[in-house]
């Protein structure tokens, strides 16, 4: 009698913990069960997927160059520039997709303005990162300045990730970002 009692528990369990069965909702958007569990062939990643897109950011780094010049300390309430550089040295244009911002660096520093114009601005949780998305071409041969005009807004030691995508959301070259408000 207890086997069953057990494998009953332990089989409704299972169905709570996995959802199976249950329909899932977030705002007014539905999801079903076969939403969490499945993925179409455009969603899944092989082996050979992970490869190629290790090549793909091996292929940017040998002709991309990123210099971020950020002040190393500035005062709570100053206004000041940091300037991300952006060096294409292949033969053919590429395009700055996005520059992805941390949030434990934004947390200290509020953004103002950013030239040239981000096309598109939004916030990514699962990633903790606040995404400037450009689409800006880059000439072969030559690079591009992001001047991101900004006010520190807390005291603390401000840093994180700095990513810079070139071609796609995917193909970025990683980087670090901080600054210490006084």
């Amino acid at each position: 009698m207890y086997k069953k009692i057990l494998l009953g528990f332990f089989a409704f369990s299972l169905l709570v913990f996995t959802g199976a069965g249950c329909d899932f909702s977030f705002g007014d958007t539905e999801f079903e069960e076969d939403d969490f569990f499945t993925f179409d062939d455009d969603t899944e990643f092989s082996e050979s997927d992970l490869a190629e897109l290790e090549d793909q950011i091996a292929e940017i780094n040998s002709y991309t160059d990123v210099e971020i010049d950020v002040p190393v300390s500035v005062t709570n309430g100053e206004e000041f520039t940091f300037t991300v550089t952006v060096t294409n040295s292949d033969s053919s244009a590429h395009s700055l997709r996005s520059i992805d911002v941390a949030y434990d660096f934004l947390d200290g520093v509020y953004v103002t303005d950013v030239t040239p114009e981000a096309d598109l601005e939004y916030d990514v949780d699962a990633i903790s990162q606040h995404i400037f998305e450009f689409n800006h071409e880059i000439a072969a041969n030559s690079s591009v300045d992001v001047v991101f005009s900004a006010t520190a807004v807390k005291t603390g030691d401000f840093g994180g990730d700095f990513d810079i995508c070139i071609d796609g959301d995917a193909s970025c070259l990683f980087n670090s970002i901080r600054t210490i408000v006084e």
